[in-house]
């Protein structure tokens, strides 16, 4: 993609010299302990001829000035644990180019972070209420991903509107990111167009090899990882050399290239570590849901069968309440009638023999039974 510009490069120069000037002023972030490691894409790519032949690259052009750029990468500001590799402006335009090892879906937030900090040193001088406008330069971010996992495109879009929790046809505050797809078999016209950065993925892809190899070779007798690492990248090192890949580079910076290797191989496993547990704990987690959704489930057909159980159980109580009334009526009717029988039979004067013989006969009573009803 080739940029058009109305203004002539002179123009743009004495722009640059200006904001030169400005970004000597101190950073407005506050400092902080380093805890950001260098890293290799950001050793590479801070040499001024390198960036630029990067910036050609991705733009179809053919700038030959280095000093024409202006560097504005972040060095030493911490911004919520995370830092932009390398950013410039060249010529009124500001480019903020990140490698990544992982897909990461924040790079467009992360990158509104990176720019807003930028801008703040830029325009330190600036009066931000004045009528005059302040001009800045036009933001441009590129992404270069090189990770393991895999991305089929040579190239997709990030957008920061991708995370607005109410999505909008015409978000109000929008920034774009470029994510190139830099490993083998992706982007190779980039690749030839800039020898450093194919020549930075020839190293990575063979530190990957070196990786596997040396896995495989002490599967018997496994090496601790960060061992293991550091004999893989030190044997890459030495074969890149010997080939000619970054070799003047890898010869000058040999022990610092492998520091900060062994750094970025390091984060990255302990980063998908990290992902992994954070999926086992997720599948777990979705386990005892599921868990809990069946006990409860069952719960409530317990509770339901009980409330029946109860139900049944009350009307078999109603039932024999009505059996035990119905047999106390027929008990008392029972009585009445052995009763009236016995003042019949007396009355025709019949002794208590006769009486008490009819009685067995007529009620099935035993002599005793009827013996009893005679007392009474």
């Amino acid at each position: 993609m080739k940029r058009n510009t109305k203004k002539t490069q002179k123009s743009h120069r004495k722009q640059t010299q200006a904001m030169k000037h400005i970004m000597q002023q101190p950073s407005l972030t506050p400092p902080a302990n380093r805890l950001y490691k260098d890293r290799l894409f950001h050793m590479l790519f801070s040499d001024k001829a390198a960036l630029l032949s990067l910036y050609n690259a991705l733009n179809g052009t053919d700038y030959d000035n280095p000093d024409d750029l202006t560097i504005t990468t972040l060095e030493n500001a911490i911004y919520m644990g995370m830092h932009n590799d390398v950013s410039c402006i060249l010529f009124s335009e500001i480019n903020l180019y990140e490698q990544q090892a992982s897909l990461c879906p924040n790079i467009a937030f992360r990158s509104l972070l990176y720019i807003a900090d930028t801008l703040r040193g830029l325009t330190v001088d600036n009066d931000i209420y004045s009528s005059t406008i302040i001009p800045l330069p036009t933001p441009h971010f590129v992404t270069f991903y090189n990770g393991v996992d895999p991305m089929k495109e040579d190239e997709m879009i990030l957008k920061l509107s991708d995370a607005y929790e109410v999505s909008t046809d015409q978000p109000e505050l929008e920034l774009t990111v470029r994510v190139l797809n830099i490993n083998p078999g992706h982007n190779e016209v980039l690749l030839e167009s800039c020898s450093i950065l194919k020549q930075y993925m020839q190293f990575v892809t063979k530190v990957r090899e070196c990786i596997d190899s040396l896995t495989a070779k002490t599967s018997a007798t496994p090496l601790p990882y960060m061992d293991r690492l550091r004999v893989a990248i030190s044997e890459a090192v030495d074969y890149c050399i010997t080939q000619g890949i970054l070799g003047d580079f890898l010869k000058k910076h040999r022990s610092e290239v492998i520091a900060v290797t062994l750094y970025e191989y390091s984060e990255e496993e302990h980063r998908r570590i990290q992902e992994r547990d954070k999926s086992e704990l997720k599948e777990q987690l979705a386990s005892s849901e599921t868990k809990l959704a069946e006990a409860e489930t069952n719960l409530k057909q317990s509770e339901s069968k009980l409330a029946e159980a109860e139900t049944n159980l009350k009307q078999s109580e109603s039932k024999l309440a009505e059996t035990e009334t119905s047999l106390k009526q027929s008990e008392s009717k029972l009585t009445q009638a052995i009763q009236n029988t016995i003042a019949m039979l007396q009355s025709m004067d019949y002794d208590d023999s006769f009486i008490r013989s009819k009685l067995c006969e007529i009620y099935q009573l035993s002599e005793a039974d009827a013996m009893n009803y005679l007392k009474k």
